[in-house]
């Protein structure tokens, strides 16, 4: 299990955002100081994967199956302090619909079992996800939990079924809550290595990217640079929407709807294919974009691959194996 504590640095952040005015400059100046330098990075990926205007198939696909979280990180637009969403569970026919059009088009990317929420509260995800890895067994399976509805029985059934599993512990004072404590005891004391789990030490109340303007700390910053998010990911809501990317934690941009038609057909329908032209250039060209100042999307893109990588080396590996 990788350990990494995302604190220290946090906590540089939050002695300037004791002082708003120059925290809001010195954020603002940093963006844009990097804005030129990002689009030309993500420009390079794009161009890698969007060819004669399309993109052939999606890399990521996000399937949120809950629509709540019980996290009160300060930064999020749906913390359970503020959530306006109402309560909705994705129906296990669509979920499977969707399972079931992954295998069709024999999908070897990264599919999350998480969006804007807490996947753990919905207690049928880990049943699904075990289902879903005897439908996809070459597909990259990757989940994110604040931790707090997990507990060792838990941890043992999704590690070993997950390629990724990160624990994200929120806690101002830099300490484990006691159930994410007893999982770490017992990977010490574990001759397994538990490589697929990342432990993140991180801060409840700090303030991060704007979510679209919707963070409830956001800063008011404007940015040019283009987004690969739509070029490669894909985001499912528990009603079916597609939503534009993971940073619509309201389902504000949607694109089209799983009920409605197939996961490829919305990928290259008229208004994605239209929607890419002109984030291309810059984000300022779609209105919900324009509050976005998001520059995590290019290295997320390029992480994912390593994955997907990662997973057909050790597919190659036991294919080999079995055939001596």
């Amino acid at each position: 299990m990788k350990v990494e504590n995302q604190t220290i640095k946090s906590k540089k952040s939050e002695f300037f955002e004791k002082f708003k005015k120059i925290n809001d400059f010195l954020r603002s100046k940093k963006k844009k100081l990097k804005d030129k330098k990002f689009h030309l990075e993500s420009i390079k990926t794009i161009n890698s994967i969007y060819k004669d205007e399309k993109c052939d198939l999606f890399t990521h696909v996000q399937i949120e199956t809950i629509s709540k979280c019980n996290g009160r990180c300060s930064f999020c637009p749906v913390s359970a302090k503020i959530d306006p969403r109402n309560l909705e569970y994705m129906k296990e026919e669509l979920f499977f619909k969707i399972l079931s059009e992954l295998k069709q088009i024999n999908f070897k990317g990264v599919l999350s079992f998480f969006g804007n929420n807490e996947a753990l509260l919905d207690k049928r995800i880990i049943d699904w996800i075990e289902k879903a890895r005897d439908m996809l067994p070459e597909t990259v399976f990757g989940l994110y939990t604040n931790g707090t509805p997990l507990n060792l029985k838990k941890f043992l059934r999704l590690t070993n079924v997950l390629d990724e599993l990160v624990i994200n512990n929120y806690n101002d004072a830099a300490k484990l809550h006691s159930n994410v404590e007893e999982i770490k005891k017992h990977v010490d004391n574990s001759n397994s290595k538990y490589d697929n789990v990342i432990l993140r030490y991180r801060l409840e109340n700090q303030i991060m990217n704007t979510r679209s303007g919707n963070s409830p700390t956001a800063l008011n910053i404007k940015i040019n640079a283009t987004c690969t998010y739509p070029f490669h990911q894909i985001n499912i809501l528990p009603n079916g929407n597609i939503s534009l990317c993971c940073n619509d934690a309201y389902g504000d941009k949607i694109m089209g709807n799983i009920k409605e038609n197939t996961l490829i057909n919305i990928w290259n329908n008229v208004e994605y294919k239209k929607l890419r032209n002109e984030i291309y250039s810059s984000r300022q060209n779609i209105d919900f974009c324009k509050s976005c100042d998001e520059m995590d999307n290019n290295d997320d893109y390029h992480y994912k691959n390593s994955l997907i990588e990662k997973k057909k080396n050790e597919t190659k590996k036991i294919d080999a194996d079995m055939s001596k």
